[in-house]
């Protein structure tokens, strides 16, 4: 498991997802930090949230995930949870 997927896993305050981006990016830095920033751009897109499902969007967003970037299911999930906050 890479350092990115660890920092994305260790977040555990999800009574305040709003922070999650913040907090995993203050633990990153270089290349990963770009990759964490390029996957949350390319995943928060308006076409993947578009649909009026939010958890059809959900898993469009962990499969466009999966299917583009070489990043465990543990680490996803995340992800996408802290997104799909923003699209509430």
């Amino acid at each position: 498991m890479t350092n990115l997927e660890t920092t994305i896993i260790a977040f555990k305050d999800w009574s305040k997802p709003y922070e999650f981006f913040k907090n995993v990016s203050e633990k990153l830095s270089g290349e990963e930090l770009a990759l964490f920033q390029e996957i949350w751009q390319k995943a928060s897109d308006a076409e993947i949230w578009r649909v009026h499902d939010l958890i059809l969007a959900c898993k469009i967003a962990h499969t466009f995930i999966r299917n583009n970037y070489d990043l465990h299911d543990n680490a996803i999930g995340p992800i996408v949870r802290a997104i799909s906050y923003q699209w509430r």
